[in-house]
């Protein structure tokens, strides 16, 4: 088969593949774009590294771009803020995936090889990855000169007099249709398309385990023993390199995300057992029926959601420190004042680390966005894959209201305690990182020839930040009722009697 009659044959559908296509080309030119920004800012060069330049850098506006040591914080920023990005683009591959599958068998009876099958599909999906990369690289471009600003002295907002290597834009620009087409290939690896249908394989699937708990709490306590053993180490005046510090803190965090993200199959497995025995009307039990056949799907839809809600109860613990620590600050700088005999005057406080966990909650509302996106293309894909089904019931007698509350049933009653989960990961995370409390330090004084005075360490108190973990719990599960309401549009025109001809 030609490479031009591949592409043809990949990129031709219905109106769904359309919209998967240009969904999954919406995901890969964001993804290219945030990779392309942490390529640019890895060019102004780290501390301590042979790449640009180093040293303090004038330039730029913001310190995060101009201080060296700040920098591969900006660039782990931008490539964490891919992976939701990337769950979107896979999320979206699952789109009409029953039509697709209908289409290649088609094929199959009109003399396609399984693996002609095989490199349809996945050609499809590295075609819509390809033309979003492009996208994504034509995107960077313009940015660079829109947003190209100097001020009077001659700083810039954003680092747009500096380009990546040129052999870096390329493999970050085809790096991401190899990856989606060689996931797509091996997700295919389980479905044998004959000319007479679709057959998956894969064996039968048993009831969650409680091992993501086990997971959950090797995160915890890898975060819970860092503070002793530093203390160990100090006492035995051992220095930590600082590369142990960074590996413990992401296997602390990779672990906390994975054990939260896979947990919540086990949540719906259990939400679904419990709504089976407690439920009395047909829209919980249909709603536990699903939870049951399928419990996965909660891990895959809110996914993206729950680890948006780690790193913002994180990030909400982080910012009550900061807030907490400019406040003992200047009540120390109060009692010194007072200790002088001269009248106190407030100085302008330090926003510096506020304003950076500011831009963090940006960027974890960004990626929790673009996690409601992708539970909105899971939402939509539910029904319209179920749509034979669906039908049926509203044939039988069941009206369209009891599927919708059962949809939101089965959307909520595990995004509710999943969500919770995975924000209270992310305080404990952040307990464990920033303690419960601040010192401002003691130290000692002299004014010209008078006596020393001695300033006494303050300790202030770092309390919950309730409010902002409320606000995270309740921003994410608003998020997940508005996708449910908004993919419910979609359930008048897939339970019509016409579908059980044409599905």
């Amino acid at each position: 088969m030609r490479a031009s009659t591949l592409v043809r044959l990949a990129v031709s559908g219905t109106r769904t593949d359309s919209v998967r296509l240009l969904l999954t080309a919406f995901g890969s030119a964001l993804a290219t774009l945030g990779w392309l920004c942490a390529a640019t800012v890895a060019a102004l060069g780290f501390a301590g590294s042979d790449l640009g330049s180093a040293a303090d850098d004038n330039r730029y506006t913001s310190a995060l771009l101009r201080e060296p040591g700040l920098r591969p914080g900006v660039v782990t920023a931008f490539v964490l803020l891919t992976i939701p990005v990337l769950a979107f683009v896979g999320q979206c591959a699952r789109l009409g995936a029953p039509a697709r599958d209908r289409r290649i068998a088609a094929m199959r009876l009109a003399g396609a090889t399984p693996r002609q099958a095989v490199a349809i599909g996945a050609g499809e999906s590295g075609a819509s990855a390809l033309l979003g990369s492009a996208l994504g690289v034509a995107s960077y471009f313009v940015l660079r000169r829109v947003l190209d600003n100097v001020n009077a002295h001659g700083q810039r907002t954003l680092p747009t007099d500096v380009l990546p290597s040129l052999w870096v834009i390329v493999v970050v620009a085809v790096a991401l249709p190899v990856v989606v087409a060689l996931a797509s290939a091996w997700l295919l690896r389980a479905v044998t398309t004959s000319p007479l249908g679709v057959v998956r394989r894969g064996p039968r699937r048993r009831p969650p385990r409680v091992w993501p708990g086990i997971l959950i709490l090797i995160g915890l306590l890898t975060f819970a023993g860092f503070a002793p053993l530093v203390r160990f180490l100090s006492h035995h005046r051992i220095a930590i390199p600082a590369s142990l510090t960074l590996t413990i803190f992401y296997v602390g965090v990779l672990m906390t995300v994975l054990g939260v993200v896979v947990g919540a199959g086990w949540i719906a497995y259990a939400t679904g057992c419990v709504l089976r025995r407690a439920s009395r009307r047909a829209a919980g039990q249909l709603a536990a029926a699903r939870l049951i056949a399928d419990p996965w799907q909660g891990s895959r839809a809110f996914g993206v959601l729950m680890v948006a809600a780690v790193f913002g109860g994180g990030t909400a613990v982080i910012y009550q420190h900061f807030v907490s620590m400019t406040a003992t600050t200047e009540a120390q700088n109060r009692l010194v004042a007072t200790l002088l005999h001269q009248p106190y005057e407030a100085s302008p406080p330090d926003s510096f680390y506020t304003n950076a966990t500011l831009l963090v909650a940006i960027a974890v509302l960004l990626a929790a966005v673009i996690g409601a996106l992708g539970q909105l293309v899971a939402i939509s894909e539910a029904i319209v894959s179920r749509r034979r089904a669906y039908a049926g019931l509203v044939a039988a007698g069941v009206p369209r209201s009891v599927l919708a509350r059962a949809q939101l049933w089965q959307s909520l009653a595990v995004a509710v305690p999943a969500l919770t989960l995975a924000t209270t990961a992310g305080l404990l995370i952040g307990r464990f990182v920033t303690g419960t409390s601040v010192h401002a330090g003691a130290g000692s004084i002299q004014t010209g020839d008078g006596p020393v005075i001695k300033i006494p360490d303050v300790v202030g108190a770092v309390p919950v930040p309730w409010a902002n973990l409320g606000l995270v719990v309740g921003v994410s599960v608003g998020a997940v009722a508005l996708t449910v309401a908004i993919g419910l549009l979609f359930l008048k025109a897939s339970t019509s009697v016409d579908e059980l001809r044409t599905a």
